[in-house]
């Protein structure tokens, strides 16, 4: 065929936009209505074989069974003469291998795209169709044409990775004799081991999942897992080697994400996720910081012929230096010069752990030093991981174990100022603070505001923090987020998630962030943070505290009295498990036991803001009203924006007959948060009790703009309706 037709049924041709092995696609436009689209026409025309004319059709039937937002999706579909075509979504965007031609993708953006990739091929594996050609070229990374939520910049979740090309795909169930037995289908670099062996009994969604691993690699590390100077020696590759480690070529990628990765790559199919859909669910939890679902094959494990060769090898090689006179290295930790030595072989599998089983990887790290004492580098290693297995004091000890000679002495003392954040007891800043000061710019910069935070000093240490890379900075503005009264604790829900996405499962991070879902309304992943917390530190009242709060906001007072009372027992005098207690004791009907729990805290902590409030509210439920307003004083002292504060000590406060400093408290209230009708209600009855018949129709005015219940606005409106009356005289009056 010489060109494209210049129209193909109602679509006029404009302009080719890609072609694969056997098809063109080109950009189209609907004669009547204008509407854009892209149409896919066999290369060979007139002169298509029946295997190409039957394979095309076969494409346009999978294609049509689907329907899936990140499947490019069938519109129209004819022939002219011998001339197949079919007409589908145009996506405004670029193929994906173009995209990386022109940049490295950040981390979290590669995911992403693999995503997406994989909820779509989740659609398909659970119709029974395979792809069977995942790759960069199918892949399309933009926003489909009339995709309005993209188009006016929807958040992340709006999709823009698109699946295209079912040209090689197949039933998952389909006896098609399309192919001859043993025949590899499919871009080389991209084939699975089935596939590049012609294993077709053995194709089924997992070789879907190699496909989406090696495209994540390419898009991760710029360069592709398994490479040749020709397709059988990429094969080779493919079916015999393992790909550089993903974090040697891309060190910012997290662990979990090379867990991840590693899992996608195995090869048996039975190693691999047993379908996208498993491996999309892993993708969520890498973007939210948890730990993946899957675990990674051992390396090398597969090899069962191949390591037969290389033990022939090995024979063969040790009879050749005998026979030459050559000395044998027998010696453990020995081997080929070049090869590691047994303190790096550990270190290297302690890394492969670090995520999945941190206290694992400590042993093998310990061995390693005990071999080779001089590898601090593993020491700091061994001491993060000690740290994120629920030992701290374990992981400081082995940072104080570099000495102040070694280059490693200034990282090590960067890491006990992070530990100090959450354990600061016994910590030396000022010394240690010393010696950062010859570590890189950023570690001495998070360390001088770590010293900010621990003083709660928190505009400094936002402002030394802020843009700041790396972990150990978002550890430090999680902390800044969840303990500055002003902070923003969903922000800090997210710098921790950086911290779990590094594979550091630390429990004082999770912990903490169990703190943070809390307190923006999301209980259940509280509970989640506080398990996990508790799976490593059975004995953490700390945990067991967060995870009573969140059991009482779910209304499980059962289970919140249990958590509060097993970590009252672990640690009796502690403010916030009294707290938590007095808490859920009150919304029980316990006042009395409330209000003694809430007194212990307190003589505890006569700073506790938290305690003071719930203590005043219990003694107004109580009917001890000049003990409430004492506790609201107290707490409007130290925190005089305190919202809540301010609003029931107003409400208190006219109970009382104090309408001005009523007045006063609930004006105030409503200044810090103007969308919120109850300051206004109150503040138009304290008015009306004052007779001031226009400030409180202003009053009233307000809170029935807002969001109220109806039997709220019934009894507003009926007051309003008597302030304007009663101005209504006024005015009569003055004339």
């Amino acid at each position: 065929m010489s060109g494209p037709p210049r129209h193909l049924g109602p679509w006029e041709i404009l302009e080719e936009i890609g072609r694969g092995g056997y098809g063109a696609v080109y950009r189209a436009r609907h004669s009547r209505t204008g509407a854009p689209a892209a149409v896919k026409l066999v290369l060979a025309g007139d002169g298509a074989t029946p295997e190409e004319i039957r394979r095309f059709q076969r494409e346009i039937a999978l294609a049509r069974t689907l329907d899936h937002p990140g499947i490019v999706k069938v519109l129209d579909v004819g022939d002219e003469g011998t001339r197949l075509w079919y007409a589908m979504e145009l996506v405004e965007g670029r193929p994906l291998y173009r995209l990386l031609a022109e940049e490295t993708l950040p981390w979290r953006r590669a995911v992403e795209i693999a995503r997406d990739v994989a909820d779509a091929l989740a659609h398909a594996h659970a119709r029974g169709v395979l792809h069977r050609d995942v790759k960069p070229g199918n892949i399309l990374v933009g926003r489909k044409w009339g995709d309005e939520d993209v188009a006016n910049g929807a958040p992340r979740n709006a999709r823009s990775a698109f699946l295209a090309d079912f040209g090689l795909a197949r039933l998952s169930s389909s006896a098609s004799r399309l192919t001859r037995t043993g025949m590899a289908l499919g871009t080389p670099e991209y084939m699975s081991p089935e596939q590049a062996q012609g294993e077709r009994e053995k194709l089924g969604p997992p070789t879907d999942v190699w496909g989406v691993g090696c495209v994540l690699y390419e898009m991760l590390a710029g360069r592709l897992p398994f490479e040749g100077t020709s397709a059988e020696h990429t094969i080779e590759a493919v079916v015999l080697r393992e790909p550089v480690p993903l974090r040697r070529v891309r060190p910012d990628a997290p662990p979990a994400l090379e867990r991840v990765v590693r899992v996608c790559l195995a090869k048996r199919p039975s190693r691999r996720y047993r379908d996208a859909g498993a491996l999309r669910d892993d993708l969520d939890r890498v973007l939210r910081g948890e730990r993946p679902q899957a675990r990674p094959p051992a390396r090398w494990g597969w090899r069962v012929a191949a390591a037969a060769f290389v033990a022939a090898v090995a024979c063969w090689a040790g009879w050749l230096a005998r026979e030459s006179g050559e000395p044998e290295l027998v010696a453990e930790g020995h081997g080929p010069p070049g090869a590691p030595s047994r303190a790096e072989s550990l270190a290297g599998r302690a890394r492969a752990l670090r995520a999945t089983d941190p206290r694992e990887a400590a042993r093998l790290l310990g061995e390693a030093l005990a071999l080779e004492r001089d590898q601090h580098e593993c020491r700091i290693e061994r001491g993060l991981l000690l740290w994120a297995a629920g030992d701290g004091p374990g992981g400081r000890a082995e940072w104080q174990g570099v000495p102040a000679t070694a280059a490693a002495w200034s990282r090590a003392n960067f890491y006990m100022a992070i530990q100090a954040l959450g354990h600061p007891e016994g910590f030396d800043f000022d010394a240690q603070l010393e010696a950062i000061q010859d570590g890189s710019g950023r570690e001495s910069t998070i360390a001088r505001a770590i010293l900010e935070l621990l003083h709660r000093e928190w505009a400094s240490a936002r402002a030394l923090l802020r843009g700041l890379p790396g972990w150990e900075a978002a550890m430090a503005r999680g902390y800044l987020e969840t303990m500055d009264p002003t902070g923003d604790p969903a922000a800090a829900v997210r710098e921790y998630g950086v911290v779990l996405a590094e594979g550091l499962h630390i429990p004082w991070v999770h912990q903490m962030r169990a703190v943070c879902r809390n307190r923006t309304g999301d209980p259940r992943g509280a509970i989640e943070d506080a398990d996990e917390t508790l799976r490593v530190q059975p004995a953490s009242p700390e945990a067991l505290e967060v995870r009573a709060n969140a059991r009482g906001r779910l209304g499980d007072h059962v289970g919140a009295l249990e958590d509060a009372e097993a970590a009252l027992k672990l640690r009796p005098r502690f403010p916030g498990a009294l707290l938590t207690r007095g808490t859920v004791r009150g919304l029980s009907g316990d006042l009395a036991g409330a209000l003694r729990d809430f007194d212990a805290a307190l003589d505890l902590d006569p700073g506790f803001e938290h305690a003071l409030f719930n203590r005043a509210y219990a003694r107004e439920q109580s009917g001890d009203l000049q003990g409430s307003l004492r506790d609201y004083d107290a707490l409007i002292r130290v925190r005089p924006d305190h919202v809540d504060a301010r609003h029931n000590r107003g409400s208190l406060r006219a109970r009382l007959g104090d309408d001005a400093g009523a007045e006063e408290d609930l004006e105030v209230a409503h200044r810090a948060r103007p969308d919120d009708p109850l300051p206004l209600g109150m503040l138009g009855r304290v008015r009306r009790a004052r007779r001031d018949w226009a400030g409180a129709a202003d009053a009233f005015r307000g809170f029935l703009r807002l969001a109220a219940s109806d039997s709220q606005r019934a009894q507003v409106t009926a007051w309003l309706a008597e302030c304007e009356e009663k101005l209504r005289e006024e005015r009569a009056k003055g004339r």
